[in-house]
């Protein structure tokens, strides 16, 4: 039997942490707001799963106050320090990125899940703070991506740098606001979402005009349910697609 993997993947609001075995969740992700996260509230979860300090603890963390004290956790464990996620340990697939150092190490799992779960061509869209695109060609190469505001950063964004439009919710996955608004609130969360909406669209048709064939689109993220009944019939979500991709990063890196 594979050993199990503890995850600790610590993006910009929230930081999870859960156990993968041979590729697979054996246990479903705790999660944490990251603005609030201390060493020993990741030593109360990490130690509640029971296969510390024996298992492997690699870590995707794209905050650096997070990162140490995620080894300040497993210190008190008696655990080894994480195994950070790192491009330029990646040697079995090209990933053209100037410099790679600098390139999310969230970004790198999401691209690492694709080649390994759906092979490509495919693109990743990543619903956190940020929303990333990010592709694989057709042998599972990185083939580039860009980053935009994530949904309630844009709105947030709009609130903070106007003097009158209000501070918007994130729209209700089961209630989307109308393309055609009628109202203010409902035009600035319409705008926001409809703008997702097309870029998700965009992504997918240019990538496919590039490729020269069908390519497959994988949503994850926190947001990606807003968009995973309306992004297209080649769209899929996938909650776990980071987590995949830190399994697969795990099974070649030591």
């Amino acid at each position: 039997m594979d050993d199990p993997v503890v995850v600790i993947a610590a993006g910009n609001s929230r930081t999870k942490v859960a156990v993968m075995r041979g590729g697979a969740m054996e246990r479903f992700p705790v999660v944490l707001e990251t603005a609030r996260v201390t060493a020993e509230a990741l030593r109360e979860v990490l130690g509640s799963f029971g296969v510390l300090p024996a298992a492997r603890a690699v870590l995707c963390s794209v905050v650096p106050r997070v990162s140490a004290m995620a080894d300040d956790a497993l210190r008190l464990l008696k655990a080894e320090p994480a195994l950070p996620v790192d491009a330029e340990k990646i040697d079995w697939m090209r990933m053209d990125y100037a410099p790679r150092a600098a390139i999310g190490a969230d970004r790198v799992c999401c691209v690492l899940g694709l080649r390994e779960q759906y092979g490509g061509p495919a693109v990743a869209v990543d619903f956190g703070t940020a929303t990333t695109f990010n592709m694989i060609d057709a042998e599972g190469n990185f083939a580039g991506g860009n980053i935009a505001p994530g949904i309630a950063t844009a709105l947030a964004s709009l609130h903070a740098a106007t003097a009158r439009l209000p501070l918007v919710k994130v729209p209700d996955p089961h209630r989307l606001p109308p393309l055609l608004a009628r109202g203010t609130e409902e035009s600035i969360a319409g705008g926001v979402f409809w703008s997702a909406w097309h870029a998700v669209r965009g992504m997918a048709e240019e990538a496919e005009r590039r490729a020269g064939q069908p390519v497959r689109v994988v949503l994850t993220g926190g947001g990606a349910g807003l968009f995973a009944g309306v992004a297209g019939p080649r769209c899929i979500q996938d909650e776990f697609l980071l987590f995949k991709g830190v399994a697969a990063y795990a099974a070649r890196v030591r």
